[in-house]
């Protein structure tokens, strides 16, 4: 956890009521602790990376199920099984939903499930989008940004809520795109995976900042104004998008870009969000435990 967020101080004063029975301390007190606390951790030379709900460590892969039980699956060669997570992989953020456990059934049919929620025109494209969804579970690789365009009522908005409740549930399913770099800076930085829903046109400095991202850079600034002291912030969040126009031109982005065009959905064929997101929530084990 990070000292000087909220969730480090009410995890500590948490501790202390229930091991110490401190029931109050002052903020003097506080400071002092944390400071303490600081010189302890940089006396530990070791450096490790930290992750977004899917992580890895020489050969095996993790991933955060993000429940309070701090259970994770391990994925090996040979397969995967639910452990409790390794201490200092993973980080989370205010926005991490748990994942549900996933199921085994070897006669899933994954294939045929994502053809059942994804408007794709072709064979092609599917085989694509199932290939960069199993490939999303890997860490250390690059992974290009995905864009879904269309008409209105094509499925744009519903694809990407669905692979965002697949690599990594959130509380906001969808958000716009950010209007200040260093707001979508955090967004990169802190995110497994970032979803923006109904995208306008990028910026150069916008778009710069998300090929960074999908091939993990990072974005350096002052920590202060009043200092002359530089942070390298990682960007290592995958994307996906969504937009009824063309958002993108820049060649590098673009370079970097899955775009898949999505077809309006006939008036008779057309569901509602809700119908097809609590179906989907009925296959989504199987989906995990395929991947």
């Amino acid at each position: 956890m990070n000292f000087k967020t909220l969730e480090f101080n009410l995890f500590m004063r948490r501790k202390m009521k229930e091991d110490l029975k401190i029931k109050i301390i002052s903020n003097e007190m506080w400071k002092s602790l944390v400071d303490y606390l600081e010189v302890v951790a940089s006396t530990n030379k070791e450096i490790r990376t930290i992750y977004n709900r899917i992580g890895q460590d020489e050969d095996n892969l993790y991933y955060d199920l993000g429940d309070e039980s701090y259970q994770s699956v391990k994925i090996t060669p040979e397969g995967y099984e639910i452990i409790n997570t390794p201490p200092s992989i993973f980080q989370r953020t205010d926005l991490d939903k748990p994942q549900i456990y996933p199921i085994e059934r070897h006669d899933f049919d994954y294939w045929g499930t994502l053809s059942k929620f994804f408007n794709l025109r072709t064979e092609e494209e599917l085989q694509l989008l199932g290939i960069w969804l199993i490939c999303s579970f890997i860490s250390g690789i690059s992974k290009p940004l995905l864009l879904f365009s269309g008409a209105f009522a094509s499925g744009k908005s519903t694809a990407c809520s669905i692979l965002q409740d697949i690599i990594s549930p959130v509380i906001v399913r969808r958000s716009s795109f950010p209007r200040r770099v260093d707001d979508l800076v955090v967004r990169l930085t802190n995110a497994c995976l970032c979803s923006f829903d109904n995208c306008d046109k990028i910026s150069t400095e916008a778009s710069n900042m998300m090929c960074q991202s999908i091939t993990e850079g990072s974005y350096e600034k002052r920590k202060l104004y009043t200092d002359r002291e530089v942070v390298a912030l990682p960007l290592k969040s995958m994307i996906i998008m969504n937009s009824c126009e063309s958002i993108l031109e820049k060649p590098d982005i673009l370079s970097r870009t899955l775009q898949f065009n999505l077809q309006q959905i006939s008036a008779d064929n057309l569901r509602g969000d809700i119908s097809i997101t609590q179906e989907f929530q009925t296959y989504k084990p199987y989906i995990l435990d395929f991947i």
